[in-house]
């Protein structure tokens, strides 16, 4: 060991090599823990992006189903009760008259419940066609907000913007990923309020200077 050190101390080229390969390692080490710090916080980032859109579109769910409530009220109305009763011509005894009573007494039953299973049905099929036909025009849009002078990324309906960015291509970016998920179309419109078409609006979002 004394003699490597000395060996190292009288010959100055080796000590300036051994110094530099050190100073190399340290180097790489660092360049190597910053990718992973750059990589975690893309992650986190990607993550509450995630969980901001979702509770968007909680909220939004929660006052679509408080605003269809008093609409399915007044769609169910209340079946009416019939009233048919029979009169027997002759008199009879009292267990046929108990016996028709009860016969009676069945059939209104069975025609309360033929009716009320009938506005039911109704109204299921008119909230299962009125669901079908929100999905079918629901999508997301990218938007320019002039008063706050930013990019919106909007679902149809909705009050709120998802998501706002300070360019056009981070919106396009954000607003093509989460309409994938979600299986919606996508629609672009420039500063002007003029639509865009998708392949111009995809091709701006790719260069680093979009075009408006």
């Amino acid at each position: 060991m004394k003699e490597f050190f000395k060996a190292i101390s009288e010959n100055t080229t080796y000590l300036v090599l051994t110094i530099v390969l050190v100073i190399c390692v340290v180097a790489i080490l660092a360049l190597l823990i910053a990718v992973a710090v750059v990589a975690l916080k893309k992650t986190k980032s990607t993550n509450d992006e995630s969980k901001e859109v979702e509770q968007t579109e909680k909220e939004e769910a929660i006052t679509e189903q408080a605003s269809e409530q008093p609409a399915e009220e007044k769609t169910a109305k209340p079946a009416k009760k019939a009233s048919t009763t029979k009169k027997p011509a002759k008199k009879a005894s009292k267990k046929e008259e108990e016996k028709q009573e009860a016969e009676v007494a069945e059939e209104v039953t069975e025609t309360e419940t033929a009716e009320t299973e009938q506005v039911a049905e109704t109204t299921e099929n008119a909230d299962s066609s009125e669901n079908a036909e929100k999905a079918k025009t629901q999508k997301y849009m990218v938007i320019y907000d002039k008063e706050n002078k930013v990019w919106i990324v909007k679902k149809t309906g909705a009050q709120r913007a998802s998501k706002k960015f300070a360019t056009k291509a981070q919106a396009y970016k954000f607003a093509e990923r989460i309409s994938g998920e979600k299986g919606m179309s996508l629609t672009v419109k420039k500063k002007n309020g003029q639509f865009q078409k998708a392949a111009n609006a995809k091709k701006a979002a790719g260069s680093t200077t979009p075009k408006e």
